[in-house]
């Protein structure tokens, strides 16, 4: 049989102000402290420990966080004219986003980040200067993705950290070679600011994330001279995986729009209605993206 349970004592301290530990002997116990078989001890003070509170509150320094206030704002206000895109072919499309982006990302590039991609600038002094542009708006070309957001993104972070440079009262230059503190503070402010604002399906989780992701590929395809490995950096910000929160699913359609999908596509009588039916058809059989449809090319027999 097991033992009888022990009364509680009537009044206990909260949990933050004791650590409550079981089975003491009561003689141990202090004549102050409630009796039943509990020795309370005073929990030790929390220098130096984040409670689940406070662990995104890294940042706390008013000059640091005003800055990248007005960083943030700075990115979030920028417009970017897009070429358009009604009426254009998907690969046209993604052409032409990818050669705007270019033809605004090579003005942004710093001296570091150009002697990197081309070379010593003393050894390549002959080539003229539009001709550098032409080669270095290629090879970003090259790094653009499917329609060209990878570079957009990166000249989003770029515009955050010259307007960061900018409030601190630094120079734009000034930022690099960047090391790793620096660049952890941006990704941790931008966690910080993410979470406190709570948006998103993963309420700002992955935001500082994906501006460390922003941060590496300015470093492995633009030439930026910038620490993002070391413990510092990978800990400014929880990985998505690690960041938790509801996952992102894909859309779903009900089973009533297929059966009328069907319908649709059953028809004998050949109509634009029926061939936009059998192609969304073709797309939830073969679980082909809207996207990847786009490309997809009919050859009819």
């Amino acid at each position: 049989r097991p033992p009888p349970l022990r009364p509680l004592p009537e009044q206990r301290p909260p949990p933050e102000r004791a650590i409550v530990a079981r089975g003491a002997a009561r003689a141990m116990a202090p004549p102050s402290q409630p009796s039943g078989g509990f020795l309370v001890i005073p929990a030790p003070p929390r220098t130096g420990v984040l409670g689940a509170e406070e662990e995104d509150q890294v940042i706390s320094d008013p000059s640091v966080l005003a800055a990248l206030e007005h960083a943030y704002n700075a990115r979030h206000a920028l417009k970017l004219e897009l070429p358009a895109s009604r009426g254009v072919h998907f690969e046209d499309r993604a052409r032409a986003r990818a050669e705007h982006a270019a033809d605004l990302l090579v003005p942004m590039l710093p001296e570091c980040a150009r002697s990197a991609l081309l070379g010593a600038s003393e050894a390549q002094a002959w080539l003229p200067l539009a001709q550098q542009d032409a080669l270095l708006s290629q090879a970003i070309r090259s790094k653009s993705g499917a329609n060209g957001d990878r570079l957009y993104e990166a000249i989003k972070t770029l515009v955050f950290i010259s307007a960061f440079a900018e409030a601190m009262g630094l120079e734009p230059d000034s930022m690099w070679p960047m090391p790793r503190g620096s660049a952890a503070t941006l990704i941790s402010g931008e966690h910080q600011r993410a979470k406190k604002a709570g948006v998103g399906s993963r309420g700002g989780a992955t935001v500082g994330d994906n501006f460390r992701s922003s941060l590496k590929f300015l470093v492995e395809h633009l030439g930026f001279p910038i620490e993002v490995s070391g413990t510092v950096v990978s800990g400014a910000a929880p990985s998505a995986k690690a960041s938790g929160g509801r996952k992102s699913v894909a859309a779903t359609l009900p089973p009533r729009f297929y059966f009328h999908l069907e319908s649709l596509a059953a028809s004998s009588e050949d109509s634009i209605v029926r061939f936009f039916a059998r192609s969304f058809l073709l797309c939830a059989w073969f679980s082909i993206r809207v996207q990847d449809m786009e490309r997809t090319k009919f050859f009819p027999d």
